[in-house]
């Protein structure tokens, strides 16, 4: 699963912090600023980083409730049949259930309707194959087969739905969804979701070892340095994700009353020990930059995205640059975005802008 650490001011106890936001500490006036580097890091191909460990995949039938407006939300897992696959191979998984009742697992005949389906009124086959690793993404082939019983015990097959679903570590897909059960008994009424769920299958060999990270967001323009600092630690392997607090700077300016710019950074982290001493890196960042008005109203102007692996020494301390802004890129048709696309004022000030990360590893046992 994915947790999510925020950024926080490290010195807001230390005389002499200077806390704009929570997150923020100023590097000015002789306040705390990032380490300096010591170390450096060696950037990596992504596409030498394929996943190589087995994923668990869990095909799921969950409950829903009625709720007001028609609105369903979902309670527990009723049932599921779960598979561990490496890249390339398949497995069927299947589920089913009736007016009260739920099952995983079982006989899946080639040819015939499942035995299930003599007990049970709907049953799930997914048919599952695990395509090519990608990076903290799980894509999987998948066939859905469906069978429904009526009154009089007759099965029909319903037509197969083929799809690729494409999921982040500790996410599901929808696969099916009916609103509710037919029948009279206390339980009927209620819908039933079908989905996939996969995360990473938990290597023994890595479960005592963890990483801390250290990182600061190091911002710099023509009006000074600002810094955030987040300190995490994950197990080896696992995906963090990260949220800063905004920057706020101004835009030099003939423009009455002043505007300010605020870069908002998120993203995720994950490290991984390598055999040769390092940790493998991985950032995926999305940076915004909104202009803001004197009344605080926000109108997006830049975002961009990256997702970089790199080898760091444990305990050196490097620099990592962020890909520059380009006014309008990255956020979409807004109107009143694309006013500022020709602010030469608005282009120049964000050219100013530095921004990076400077990040520390440390690695050690739970």
């Amino acid at each position: 699963m994915t947790r999510r650490i925020v950024g926080f001011c490290w010195a807001m106890a230390l005389a002499g912090c200077s806390v704009q936001e929570a997150g923020s500490v100023a590097a000015a006036h002789g306040e705390p600023e990032p380490p300096p580097v010591d170390g450096n890091a060696v950037r990596l191909d992504l596409g030498t980083l394929a996943d190589p460990q087995e994923v668990s995949v869990q095909l799921r039938v969950r409950e829903s409730l009625p709720g007001s407006a028609d609105v369903f939300r979902q309670t527990e897992t009723s049932a599921r049949d779960t598979a561990e696959l490496a890249v390339g191979q398949s497995r069927s998984l299947l589920v089913a259930t009736a007016c009260g009742s739920a099952t995983a697992g079982g006989e899946i005949p080639v040819e015939a309707p499942p035995p299930a389906t003599k007990r049970y009124e709907h049953v799930w086959v997914a048919d599952v194959t695990r395509g090519t690793a990608e990076l903290g993404r799980v894509r999987l082939q998948v066939r859905l087969r469906h069978w429904i019983r009526d009154a009089e015990g007759r099965v029909e097959e319903a037509p197969s739905r083929e799809r690729t679903v494409v999921l982040t570590e500790g996410s599901a897909h929808v696969l099916d969804f009916r609103p509710e059960a037919d029948g009279d008994g206390p339980r009927c009424g209620r819908g039933t979701h079908v989905d996939l769920f996969a995360e990473p299958v938990e290597d023994a060999t890595r479960s005592d070892r963890s990483i801390g990270f250290d990182i600061w967001y190091a911002h710099e323009d023509e009006t000074g340095r600002q810094a955030r600092r987040l300190v995490a630690a994950g197990r080896d392997g696992e995906t963090l994700d990260l949220a800063f607090a905004r920057v706020r700077t101004s835009v030099p300016g003939s423009a009455d009353p002043p505007r300010a710019l605020g870069l908002d950074l998120r993203g995720t982290v994950r490290g991984r020990h390598r055999e040769d001493g390092t940790v493998e890196l991985v950032l995926t960042t999305r940076r915004d930059a909104v202009v803001l008005d004197a009344s605080g109203r926000a109108t997006p102007y830049a975002s961009r995205r990256a997702t970089e692996a790199w080898a760091l020494q444990p305990g050196r301390t490097v620099k990592l640059p962020l890909p520059a802004l380009s006014p309008g890129v990255g956020v979409g048709a807004d109107p009143a975005a694309a006013a500022l696309d020709e602010d030469d004022e608005l282009v120049e000030a964000i050219g100013e802008h530095e921004d990076a990360l400077i990040v520390t590893v440390s690695d050690g046992a739970r």
